[in-house]
């Protein structure tokens, strides 16, 4: 590659050509004093060294090209790289910066030049910066760090950044020089994967089973787990083992129990060996108690294993055991029990059907007993039947013989002068023919007519040939009571709006 222009062999040369030529000018004026050959051989010289000059022109404008093209070729490298890359001056300001950086920053670039980089910097993140950068200029070394942008209308980023100082012999700085790569989704995964990792650090510290990540430091000549190393324990380990987690981690599963047997080692091989997780239930002799392990693969050498402690649950089982043997023993004795019991029931069933068939035998006599006391029954009902007619018949003879016979004379006798005495006889009899006749007449009358106690008494007065104002002397109420209950006898008898006389009515009911 030519060399630049500006460099001082090359200037050295072109001042050593321009004073060869002034030489020569200056000697023209002798020329003519001068020999032919000796004008001929200086013109042959300055022949020659125009070819020369010609030809350094000629390679001075080629070196020319190539550097200007150099130069583009520099000019897009620096300015269309993907990382960020820009010049900051001895006071701290940006001088130059390319597009990427200008991208980064999310500023016009006019707007960065001539300015501080803290600025663009997050305020918690400033001062790292700045112990970096002059550092950087302390040392000569380099130096990197992270960096989150001060972006206000954007979400945040985040830059790597590595600062470079250029110096010269006394060791002051000339520029620092900084390549800035974005790495927003590379900070984004790792605080998701921070957070995720807080997440899963929580949930496996409380966790309610015991949680354990083991570490395996030894294998047996088939490559096999003989002894693992405790990495991590969560607080149920603690609560359930009664061993510390200071205590128990950096140790061997041996260290911390020595008699464990290989049957521990075996799950972590069976887990290994299918690579899927594998449960267990195991006794561990140490602790006296019972667990439930689950072992799964988390790496090559290392496995993890959660267990809870199912001592209780062992102990209801041995206890359901126990009582599943009692209940078994049980039902044996309560079968003998049933058999023999059933053999008494077929016994007692054999007595209850002979018993049956005597019942029915028994049932057979009691229908033709019912069909004959039935047959009779109707006899009886046709004798009582034609006896109530009779009775019927009589009390209405005896009541009409009275009302007809009897009463008319009773009222002529009350018509004439009787002393005390045979006045007191006379009411007695009414009083007495009254008790007789009454009930007789209420039951004709209620039977057929539905009247109130009040309605028979007035009626069977109204029958007797009582007038209103006797009947209310009779019955101690006011005669429109009377007609009251007249009114209803009427209606109830379905004499309303009929010329019919209520008294001779009443007797034909008689």
């Amino acid at each position: 590659m030519p060399a630049p222009l500006n460099r001082p062999d090359q200037l050295s040369k072109f001042d050593r050509l321009r004073r060869q030529a002034e030489e020569l000018i200056r000697q023209q004026s002798d020329l003519a004093f001068q020999a032919p050959a000796d004008m001929l051989e200086l013109i042959h010289e300055l022949k020659i060294h125009q070819a020369e000059l010609e030809i350094q022109n000629e390679e001075l404008k080629r070196a020319q090209l190539e550097l200007t093209d150099l130069y583009q070729q520099f000019e897009d490298l620096y300015e269309f790289a993907p990382c960020g890359y820009l010049n900051i001056d001895p006071k701290g300001l940006v001088c130059r910066i390319n597009l990427a950086g200008v991208m980064l920053l999310s500023d016009l670039r006019q707007s960065i030049l001539h300015t501080g980089f803290s600025r663009f910097v997050a305020p918690a993140w400033q001062d790292a910066y700045l112990d970096a950068l002059k550092k950087a200029g302390r040392t000569g070394e380099k130096q990197s760090l992270e960096l989150r942008l001060n972006n206000a209308d954007e979400s945040p980023s985040w830059i790597w950044v590595l600062i470079q100082a250029s110096r010269d012999e006394t060791g002051a700085v000339l520029q620092w020089r900084m390549t800035l790569m974005d790495i927003s989704a590379k900070k984004e995964i790792e605080i998701a994967l921070q957070s995720s990792e807080k997440k899963f650090r929580q949930l496996f510290q409380e966790m309610v089973g015991g949680g354990v990540l083991l570490e395996i430091t030894k294998r047996d000549k088939h490559g096999r787990p003989a002894e693992v190393r405790v990495v991590e324990a969560n607080a149920a380990f603690s609560r359930l083992t009664g061993i510390a987690r200071e205590q128990a981690v950096g140790r061997t599963i041996r260290e911390i129990w020595p008699q464990t047997g290989p049957i521990w080692f075996q799950l972590f091989t069976r887990a290994m060996r299918g690579g899927k997780p594998f449960q267990v239930e195991q006794m561990h002799a140490e602790s006296g108690r019972h667990f439930l392990i689950s072992t799964f693969v988390l790496e090559n050498k290392r496995v993890g294993a959660t267990f809870i402690d199912i001592s209780a649950q062992k102990k209801i089982e041995a206890t359901l055991e126990n009582a599943k043997r009692d209940l078994e023993t049980q039902v044996v004795k309560r079968t003998a029990e049933l058999l023999r019991a059933n053999q008494d029931l077929q016994s007692e069933a054999e007595s209850r059907e002979l018993a049956q068939r005597a019942l029915q035998e028994k049932s057979k006599e009691l229908e033709a007993r019912t069909l004959s006391l039935e047959e009779a029954n109707i006899a009886l009902k046709v004798l009582l039947k034609e006896r109530e007619g009779e009775r019927q018949a009589l009390e209405e003879k005896v009541l009409c013989n009275i009302n007809e016979l009897t009463w008319p004379h009773l009222e002529k006798l009350a018509a004439g002068k009787l002393d005390q005495r045979q006045q007191a006889l006379l009411n007695a009899i009414k009083s007495s023919l009254n008790d007789i006749t009454s009930p007789l007449a209420r039951r004709f009358i209620i039977a057929s007519s539905h009247l109130t106690p009040a309605e028979t008494q007035v009626a069977g007065y109204i029958r007797q040939g009582k007038t209103t104002k006797q009947i209310a002397g009779l019955m101690s109420v006011t005669t429109s009571t009377v007609d009251f209950h007249r009114g209803n006898i009427r209606r109830k008898l379905r004499l309303t709006n009929k010329e019919i006389n209520l008294q001779s009515h009443l007797k034909s009911l008689l």
